[in-house]
């Protein structure tokens, strides 16, 4: 609200010139204009009002609104992007919650269209105008620097790139890169993924890597792998990623790719290969022995980059990994950081477990297969209900 010499301004106006600009009323409520609604009533002047018929986040009407009646710097407006960013993520992750519980086409309407339907920092950076950047950087400060830092750049008096490189310049208690990480638990249920998944709570995964089963007909394949990545993506994070490993069936591929790219929470970045040993030769009744595997890799709208960066394993093609845990072992020191959750809602034998509880991660996955529970467990992994 205004102090008392701006809203005596704003009366003196009104009394001269009236309500040049109505107040914004959505569904009944004052969504903007509470000042020129007080000074109306000072005045005494009939106030005039507007009922917005559609409003795509009354949050960002208002910021759009009025952010350029204030003399905001760009990391002024960068912090409130950042805020932005934060509410949207929320509602987002409301409705979304709601929709899995009812599972009705009303509550599926009512998900976040955006304006457009772009992730949520662009929709943010839009609303301030920013760029993405500067509004991710506002959001890093906010988690990573001190109360007073913020408080600074809020109030003008110092630039988000200046507090960023102040914050990445505080000493931090945590233990150096090279010390070990003790391994964690690996728990494992005996149930079928949607039973696993629904059990998952709303956003709190930070990787997922499966091995998606198929057991039905390629006719369908391309329904069920709508049906099983829907069911997948509801527990990860805006932050997560999400590595699915198939065999090279042209049919299964085909399913999964198109799946991925329907997900508005992620973006299919990447079709790698993992390759397992020596080079292909023709064997009878085929033109080729497969040696490989396909892996379509997703990221979350809001992941960090990898930690692979100079390294001769940040490549699509992964030649020498003999095993699946030993492939998994990279693919999760890549993606995530100890402490982490990791879940994989077609385990089999456990392996890609065990793979997270050595490197300190949380682990948590199910099988559908008897023998491969046993498996797992005889193997380290802990029945899990």
């Amino acid at each position: 609200m205004m102090d008392n010499v701006a809203l005596a301004g704003l009366i003196r106006d009104i009394k001269a010139n009236g309500l040049q600009e109505p107040i914004v009323l959505w569904e009944g409520k004052i969504l903007d204009g509470r000042n020129r609604l007080k000074a109306c009533e000072r005045a005494g002047v009939e106030p005039q009002f507007r009922e917005l018929t559609e409003c795509v986040s009354p949050l960002i009407y208002v910021v759009s609104a009025n952010i350029h009646r204030r003399h905001m710097s760009v990391s002024q407006r960068a912090m409130i992007g950042a805020l932005i960013k934060k509410h949207l993520q929320e509602e987002a992750r409301k409705h979304r919650e709601a929709a899995r519980v009812q599972k009705t086409s009303e509550q599926m309407a009512k998900l976040p269209s955006g304006d457009g339907c772009g992730p949520s920092r662009d929709i943010a950076a839009r609303a301030v105008g920013v760029s993405g950047r500067t509004v991710e950087s506002a959001l890093q400060l906010l988690r990573a620097a001190t109360p007073e830092v913020v408080e600074t750049v809020r109030a003008g008096k110092m630039s988000v790139s200046r507090a960023a490189k102040l914050a990445t310049e505080q000493p931090t208690h945590e233990p150096p890169a090279s010390a070990p990480v003790p391994p964690t638990e690996a728990r494992i249920r005996c149930c079928d993924p949607k039973t696993f998944l629904d059990t998952v709570r709303i956003e709190t995964a930070d990787l997922l890597i499966s091995r998606p089963t198929f057991d039905t007909t390629p006719d369908h394949y391309e329904a069920h792998a709508r049906y099983w990545l829907g069911e997948a993506v509801a527990p990860m994070k805006y932050t997560s990623r999400i590595f699915l490993i198939c065999e090279p069936d042209i049919d299964m591929v085909h399913a999964l790719a198109a799946a991925c790219r329907r997900q508005a929470q992620f973006e299919c970045c990447h079709v790698m290969t993992w390759s397992r040993s020596g080079p292909a030769r023709g064997t009878p009744g085929y033109d080729y022995r497969p040696q490989h595997k396909v892996i379509l890799h997703l990221r979350g709208l809001d992941a960090p980059v990898l930690e692979a960066k100079g390294s001769k394993e940040a490549t699509t093609v992964h030649r020498d990994c003999a095993t699946i845990d030993t492939l998994a072992e990279r693919l999760i020191r890549h993606s995530t950081k100890p402490g982490d959750l990791v879940i994989d809602p077609s385990a089999e034998s456990g392996e890609i477990l065990l793979a997270a509880s050595r490197l300190g991660r949380r682990a948590l996955g199910a099988t559908l297969s008897k023998a491969g529970f046993d498996t797992a467990v005889r193997a380290g992994c802990i029945a899990d209900g």
